[in-house]
């Protein structure tokens, strides 16, 4: 028990103090509030746990889901959000016209 309430107080730090910046923050954030509810379903069911704190944490859990979980929805609906993905899709000039007209099976 005393180990699930530091994870969770570890990840509280890092949900406090992280700036979220890429989507890929958001995911790794979402990830780790699920691993941690993972936890704490699989200490539930441990001999004289105290299942009231239990629910206690997993509560905060659900409200710090919902709170990332909206900052996600806010973040992925900017316009720069996908932005280094679709730069990443772009697909880049030929160096001259004459590559750029050849046919690619040449």
């Amino acid at each position: 028990m005393a180990s699930a309430e530091a994870q969770q107080q570890s990840l509280h730090s890092r949900l406090a103090t992280e700036s979220r910046s890429n989507v890929q923050h958001f995911v790794d954030t979402l990830n780790a509030i699920t691993a941690q509810r993972g936890r704490l379903l699989t200490i539930r069911s441990h001999r004289y746990i105290d299942v009231a704190r239990i629910d206690a944490m997993e509560a905060e859990l659900l409200t710090s889901s919902d709170s990332v979980a909206s900052a996600t929805s806010a973040f992925l609906a900017s316009e720069t959000a996908l932005q280094p993905y679709v730069q990443d899709l772009e697909v880049p000039e030929w160096p001259d016209s004459e590559m750029r007209n050849r046919s690619p099976v040449e």
